[in-house]
């Protein structure tokens, strides 16, 4: 993604994981970072 992120996406995350639809959710590991990890992958 060609932006910084902001706090609102790091928020939604939190909220969702926060919220009884990740009820099901064990042991996961989330990246936040909009794709930066990937680095020059998909340019």
């Amino acid at each position: 993604m060609p932006r910084l992120g902001e706090p609102a996406d790091i928020s939604a995350l939190v909220l969702f994981l926060a919220s009884p639809a990740a009820s099901f959710v064990t042991g996961s590991e989330y990246v936040s970072d909009g794709g930066l990890l990937l680095g020059p992958a998909l340019r």
